[in-house]
């Protein structure tokens, strides 16, 4: 049973300090909310998985996370559309309205805004997922505790993030087992009712789960008042230092275009699909 999201590797990403990746985590996330632009996160997004897909490779794509995210987009995206009070001109297909009941017509503002966040959500999810695949729960959990962050704190975030692929296997046996014994998943509302007694068995499984790991920490003495020792002590090179110069630089020159030029919005302007992502009447 796999009991963590790092995947082994050699790239730059896995010889980096994670204090570097964490500096860019939080940069890449602070970069696209500055300005309410979508080539912002674009570019974040296009770099994000394009250093992951060199570290990682097709793995990426294994993630249960990874394949849960395209859902998550088409729920933003479509929902701000309809419902988005920024929505003034409506999507016209020939001479009819996009228009759903209770919820009106599709606007382009509305859904501007909803591509918008939807990359800005996408662009998080990448930056968080860079320094949890490529980074040892062991070094995640120094690097926190290097920064300031109690030991006992930076123990539990990482204990958590173990969790994830323990449940994800466990509710794959589970629901195997329950195939097994003719569960019905036939329609849409079936697999809704399925997930029901999928709750209860993994509830039950992460609860002995936390007892038993709380009586081992307790038997190893957790959070005795010692000095600890480090099996790998982590330390900053030259290219850790490079590329946290870049990360400021770059927050530093969105926040100068910020003040100078504003959020450099289009959003009043879109009138087609591809005026969501580039400002198509300012190329004409």
């Amino acid at each position: 049973m796999k009991t963590t999201l790092y995947i082994p590797g050699n790239s730059i990403l896995h010889r980096l300090d994670p204090r570097t990746k964490m500096v860019w985590m939080v940069c890449a996330m602070v970069s696209v909310f500055i300005l309410n632009n979508p080539l912002v996160p674009l570019v974040v997004i296009a770099v994000l998985v394009t250093f992951l897909l060199v570290a990682v490779k097709g793995k990426l794509f294994e993630n249960a996370l990874v394949r849960f995210l395209p859902i998550v987009i088409l729920t933003v995206t479509i929902t701000h559309g309809f419902v988005n009070p920024v929505g003034i001109t409506p999507i016209m297909i020939g001479t009819s309205p996009i228009e759903l009941p209770y919820f009106g017509m599709m606007k382009w503002e509305g859904l501007y805004y909803g591509v918008l966040l939807a990359l800005r959500i996408s662009a998080v999810f990448f930056a968080s997922i860079t320094l949890v695949l490529t980074t040892t729960p062991e070094d995640l959990v120094s690097a926190i505790a290097k920064i300031g962050i109690p030991y006992s704190y930076a123990s539990m975030f990482g204990m958590s993030l173990q969790m994830i692929p323990i449940m994800q296997e466990e509710a794959r046996i589970i629901v195997q087992a329950q195939r097994a014994r003719a569960l019905r998943e036939n329609n849409l509302k079936e697999k809704i009712q399925a997930l029901v007694p999928l709750f209860v068995p993994l509830a039950v499984g992460s609860m002995q789960r936390t007892e038993t790991t709380a009586m081992v920490l307790e038997a190893r003495a957790f959070g005795a008042p010692v000095k600890r020792t480090e099996l790998r002590v982590i330390k900053f090179n030259t290219i850790d230092y490079v590329l946290i110069t870049a990360f400021v630089l770059f927050i530093i020159f969105l926040i100068v275009l910020r003040v100078v030029y504003g959020d450099l919005s289009w959003m009043y302007s879109v009138r087609s699909f591809w005026g969501l992502f580039w400002p198509v009447h300012l190329s004409r």
